[in-house]
């Protein structure tokens, strides 16, 4: 029987803090139950939920909320259950949860966060290395050691898979150790993983190309083009459903290779994440208006588009007749 997960990514190449973060709107940490919003967090300070997963009555999600206290660019991981929130990190260092897991009584949480010794000097500038992260039951265990940038984007299976990157190369975690390696010819990182009857399915991009790796051997799912970058991943009936977005672009859904591009009708569309149910695909993602630099979330349904009025959409999961997005809502009513 194939396990249920949902897998997040944000933009390529998270990083952890930014100095326009001040210059950017708070937004709500938000999570929809069949359209209805809940909010996550006071809109004080910018947040964000960026995967959700649901286990028996229970619904977790994880993302960050930049605590004031800590700077206004400190970004905390969180874990909420049922809506109530619990902090991930320490006041030492910066992180962002990324994807959630649950298996049985124990919750998986990956991200990415920077550490002091990520830290280096030049000078009197300070630069850091973001450092992969794995939580287990709220326990921190680093992938990474800091000397390379890396992050963690997306976690799967009791056996705890993770994909990511290090050094800027798509990697494989398997119970916390290196699996393997993608191909370091180009720079490359993976978003996604999935594991489908003992086969690893894990999506990402290489250069300017978006891939599908299956046991590491790899599937071009574009033409180098345009940048353009899987984002998520999803097998059901032996069907492998990636999705994705090309840089200044469209967003694209790949049914066993061949693609869909889901929307075109505004200068650009991202699709983020995608979950099948009952032979129906969920695909969430974000639009941007004519207004340009103004965005909304919004949910496909067998391609048909449902506007969330989010600022972003980045994770779905169905459970029954019930479809969970997690996302933001920007304090600014568009």
């Amino acid at each position: 029987m194939i396990k249920f997960n949902i897998f997040v990514t944000l933009l390529f190449f998270v990083k952890i803090a930014s100095a326009s973060d001040s210059e950017i709107p708070p937004s709500f940490a938000t999570i929809w139950k069949n359209g209805i919003a809940q909010n996550l967090t006071d809109g004080t300070y910018d947040a964000s939920a960026n995967s959700v997963f649901v286990s028996g009555n229970d619904v977790y999600v994880v993302g960050y909320d930049s605590k004031g206290n800590r700077g206004s660019s400190s970004k905390v991981a969180m874990l909420w259950k049922n809506g109530v929130g619990r902090e991930l990190t320490s006041e030492t260092h910066s992180a962002i949860a990324l994807s959630v897991y649950v298996s049985g009584n124990d919750v998986y949480v990956v991200g990415v966060g920077r550490f002091r010794e990520g830290w280096y000097y030049e000078g009197w500038r300070r630069y850091g290395n973001d450092i992969a992260i794995i939580w287990k039951n709220g326990v921190e265990q680093k992938l990474t050691d800091g000397t390379r940038d890396a992050s963690a984007h997306s976690v799967f299976d009791s056996n705890i898979y993770v994909a990511g990157h290090n050094d800027w190369y798509a990697v494989l975690w398997k119970n916390g150790k290196e699996e393997y390696v993608i191909d370091r010819t180009f720079s490359a990182d993976a978003f996604s993983v999935f594991v489908s009857d003992n086969d690893v399915y894990m999506t990402g991009c290489e250069g300017r190309i978006a891939k599908l790796w299956k046991n590491g051997i790899a599937e071009n799912l574009s033409d180098g083009t345009e940048f353009t970058f899987g984002q998520s991943v999803f097998i059901s009936n032996n069907d492998v459903y990636v999705v994705g977005y090309e840089q200044y672009g469209v967003a694209k859904l790949w049914k066993n290779g061949k693609l869909q591009n889901l929307y075109s009708n505004a200068p650009q569309s991202r699709a983020r994440s995608v979950f099948v149910f009952s032979n129906d695909v969920y695909v969430v993602g974000a639009i941007e208006d004519n207004n340009r630099y103004s965005w909304y979330g919004t949910l496909w349904k067998n391609g048909v588009l449902q506007d969330l009025m989010g600022s972003s959409a980045r994770s779905v999961y169905v459970s029954g007749n019930d479809v969970y997005v997690a996302g933001s809502t920007s304090s600014e009513v568009r």
